[in-house]
């Protein structure tokens, strides 16, 4: 059967799923809210491996943790009602409340017996969130965000209620990390049951949130349904929400058209307009928000910077190579109007929950132009044998359209520097989307691009260009700089915290990795029919309860 034909069977079963939705959207008087999927559909919900904003925003409403972040980067009552730390803050003691219960999916006698709706234990206990923080330790569990986890010592329940954590020492950030998807609870009999397939599939995941995941289709998308089983401080916000890829829009637009091919990147900003199926919010672009009508709700993050980023994957870029461009550049000729950025990390990130990480003088900025140091790092470079070869550098700058003129300008000043043996070939891209899909892919040696940020704290944002991260755009390899995001999860004041954070932030930017230019904002658009969706401080993480 060829793709083509596969897709479109995926496409009407999707359309037939989501009419099933409509239908009983429609009986309940409950709308059913649409919303992006920014990646590909997610392999696995398991929290405890998961990473991408796509999973968190699906994590976040399906499970609970032990406490939750509200859109002001506060720290509230999860699943535990209330809690103690000791007064060397290394002793955290934490109460569970007795009516937290998992969703039992159907179709569970081949995993959990015959009479397992009647003899499963579906309380949601201290014992979950005891297996759940060992099993994210565990290295044979290759836990993404393990380190975030690395002030533990020891974690146990003294009973069904009680949950007991020990740090090596105090952590600034620990509450924030019990929030995050690695922090969910896991029941330790299911996840036994499942025998290595757990959260492959919707039946295979136990939720304990205001959602469980009904369905999901890697053509169409994911389906969240109300936790019926839920008893907290949130209720959902709606009967069914579905989280849909812009391509599948466009895809489901191109077969009417009977057109070949489709586009992979996407933005969903073309389907805030669809009133029958279109999303009900987005993060668009400042342009984009210009184009709405009044019928949306337009919130400002700043959540974004533009930046000159260099491939530590290019072949033909080396530390010194680098560096001499990064002494052969003047920001101010890509500043331009904008407002100069204070530093590689956004200012919505904060230092902790409801601090600002940017207060007083923290700012971070690039090595000041200077072609004598350019030209001692060029000739650096150049090694004994080849010492009378011209430069020969052949190396593509990728970039958005309107972005050509200025970077131009300073491609001159570089050429002047290097001289004739540099030669650089731009690809310049109509859309975010499409310069995304490049510099993922890691087809490029220079880029010029936004960096956006779904984290609403520093060290979440700087964790991105660590060694493990599959985001991590720039694709640094440093032991150096993950022991310094060691340091920054290990600190043990605020005061320390800051200085861990900005040693990293420092790392990246002095090295010349990233050159901050601009500090720009993203703008989350929500339709007033569904002005009851928050987001946390950074503009995404969408908190589908209230």
């Amino acid at each position: 059967m060829s793709r083509k034909i596969k897709r479109l069977i995926a496409i009407i079963t999707a359309v037939l799923l989501f009419s099933t939705v409509l239908s009983s959207c429609k009986k309940s008087t409950s709308k059913t809210i649409i919303l992006p999927l920014v990646a590909s559909t997610p392999n696995c919900f398991d929290p405890q491996i998961a990473s991408g904003i796509d999973l968190e925003n699906i994590i976040n409403n399906c499970f609970e943790g032990l406490v939750r972040i509200n859109e002001d980067g506060e720290i509230q009552k999860g699943v535990s009602d209330n809690w103690s730390i000791s007064e060397d803050g290394t002793k955290y003691s934490f109460h569970i409340r007795n009516s937290a219960q998992w969703h039992v999916p159907k179709g569970l006698k081949d995993l959990l017996g015959e009479d397992y709706e009647t003899t499963f234990n579906a309380q949601v206990t201290a014992y979950d969130f005891e297996f759940a923080l060992k099993r994210a330790l565990d290295k044979n569990t290759n836990a993404v965000l393990a380190e975030t986890l690395s002030c533990i010592k020891s974690v146990s329940a003294t009973d069904s209620s009680q949950l007991e954590i020990i740090l090596y020492k105090p952590s600034t950030s620990f509450m924030a990390t019990l929030a995050t998807p690695i922090c969910m609870p896991c029941n330790e009999e299911f996840f036994n049951a499942t025998a290595g397939r757990y959260g492959l599939e919707t039946k295979l995941l136990l939720c304990n949130g205001p959602y469980y995941i009904s369905s999901f289709d890697k053509e169409a998308g994911i389906t969240l349904t109300k936790n019926e089983k839920y008893v907290g401080d949130y209720s959902a916000i709606s009967d069914y929400v579905k989280f849909i890829s812009p391509a599948f829009f466009n895809s489901s637009k191109d077969n009417k058209n009977n057109a070949t091919t489709t586009e992979t990147s996407v933005s969903a900003f073309n389907y805030l307009y669809d009133q029958e199926g279109g999303y009900d919010a987005a993060i668009i672009s400042m342009a984009e928000a210009k184009k709405l009508p009044k019928s949306f709700d337009i919130k400002k993050y700043k959540n974004t910077i533009k930046a000159l980023c260099f491939n530590c994957n290019s072949e033909q870029i080396t530390d010194d190579l680098r560096l001499a461009f990064v002494y052969s550049t003047n920001v101010n000729t890509l500043v331009g109007t904008g407002s100069k950025a204070e530093g590689l990390v956004p200012a919505c990130c904060g230092l902790t929950p409801g601090v600002s990480y940017r207060a007083g003088s923290n700012i971070v900025i690039p090595p000041a132009e200077n072609h004598e140091t350019a030209l001692l790092h060029i000739k650096n470079a150049t090694t004994e044998d080849d010492i009378t070869k011209p430069l020969d550098l052949s190396l593509k700058f990728v970039l958005l359209k309107e972005d050509e003129t200025p970077v131009k300008e300073m491609i001159q000043v570089w050429q002047k520097v290097f001289g004739v043996g540099l030669s650089i070939s731009i690809t310049a891209c109509e859309t975010q989307e499409e310069l995304d899909s490049l510099i993922n892919g890691g087809a490029y040696d220079i880029a010029y691009t936004s960096i956006s940020t779904t984290e609403f704290l520093a060290s979440g944002f700087l964790r991105s260009f660590a060694s493990d991260n599959g985001k991590n755009i720039i694709s640094l390899k440093s032991a150096e700089y993950d022991a310094l995001l060691t340091n920054i999860f290990n600190s043990s004041s605020k005061e320390e915290l800051l200085t861990s954070n900005k040693r990293a932030e420092e790392f990246i930017v002095k090295n010349g990795y990233i050159i901050p230019v601009t500090q720009e904002d993203s703008y989350l658009a929500i339709k007033n029919t569904a002005n009851d969706i928050s987001v946390r401080p950074s503009g995404a993480v969408y908190a589908l309860y209230k």
